[in-house]
């Protein structure tokens, strides 16, 4: 008995189903979308490419370089540079490059014609920003084995502040920490 009014209740509910549908074919309107192309947005067949200017590397452009210092762990090869304490290489150790032979070059800021550097900094007056020269006690850190953090501590002062900017590593982690110890002795 309970097979039949299942069977009854799925014929019953299509039915309604296909009455609703029938209903809303002939009683609710279609709204036709048109679309307008934007006045303000140039269609590409309008662009003359001859007007259009190109955007070359400025090849007279150096970017200030000071002390490297480098840093390995189980992921990747780092060269960081006192200038900013900016990260200026980064290759990783666990992808190769098309060749097959190279390490990956994630970041370089000596490939030309393109230039990629990971930048920080502090704002405020007296305060280092990616231009300033930072100081190491060493210029190799390496992640040994057994041991799970690093941590690259790079210092600056001027007159009252002294400020260090630390850069932290972890094994078997891509992420890279950056942050800042802030002294005010004025």
């Amino acid at each position: 008995m309970d097979t039949k009014r299942l069977i009854l209740f799925v014929v019953f509910s299509f039915s309604i189903l296909l009455l609703w549908d029938s209903w809303q074919r002939k009683h609710v309107p279609v709204s036709e979308v048109t679309t307008q192309q934007d006045a303000s947005v140039p269609s590409s067949q309008k662009l003359n490419t001859a007007d259009s200017k190109t955007i070359t590397p400025d090849s007279n452009f150096k970017l200030e370089t000071g002390t490297r210092i480098k840093v390995a762990t189980d992921l990747y090869q780092i060269e960081i540079d006192t200038i900013g304490g900016d990260i200026r290489r980064l290759l990783l150790n666990n992808h190769l490059a098309d060749n097959a032979q190279d390490k990956f070059v994630l970041l370089d800021d000596a490939q030309k014609p393109l230039l990629y550097v990971a930048q920080s900094g502090l704002i405020g007056n007296d305060l280092p920003t990616h231009k300033s020269t930072f100081t190491s006690d060493k210029t190799n850190y390496v992640l040994e084995n057994g041991q799970n953090h690093l941590d690259v501590k790079l210092n600056y002062k001027n007159q009252d502040v002294e400020i260090a900017k630390i850069i932290s590593f972890d094994r078997g982690s891509y992420q890279i920490g950056v942050r800042y110890e802030i002294t005010n002795h004025g």
